[in-house]
């Protein structure tokens, strides 16, 4: 059961990145700027607008790894924390091989 306050306690902070942020974990490394909102109630928040990811950035998927040329995560949905994902990267490596890493990647991160 959710505590009465925690459902009244509502949210509206916005978070700007004065510098970029940097990312160093198993899926990726690089740099992002974000202009978010978190918002909704303790209970139910939610993440509202975009993150770029710096040309550079590195991805990693499977065996391969892709360097991003573009990026932005956006966040849309005020039912989840789960963003849209638009990014453009190359990689050297069989269409095969890519396409299934890509599929993976995404069944990963979906399932949180």
């Amino acid at each position: 059961e959710v505590s009465p306050l925690l459902s009244r306690l509502a949210l509206d902070v916005h978070l700007v990145t004065d510098e970029d942020l940097v990312v160093d974990n198993n899926v990726g490394r690089g740099q992002l700027s974000a202009d978010l909102r978190v918002q909704g109630t303790a209970a139910a928040p939610y993440l509202a607008g975009r993150a770029l990811v710096s040309e550079g950035s590195l991805l990693f998927i499977g065996r391969n790894r892709y360097q991003v040329e573009s990026g932005v995560l956006s966040f849309t949905d005020p039912t989840a924390i789960f963003p849209d994902l638009e990014i453009r990267a190359t990689t050297r490596a069989e269409i095969k091989d890519a396409a299934q890493g890509a599929a993976d990647w995404v069944a990963q991160v979906s399932r949180g």
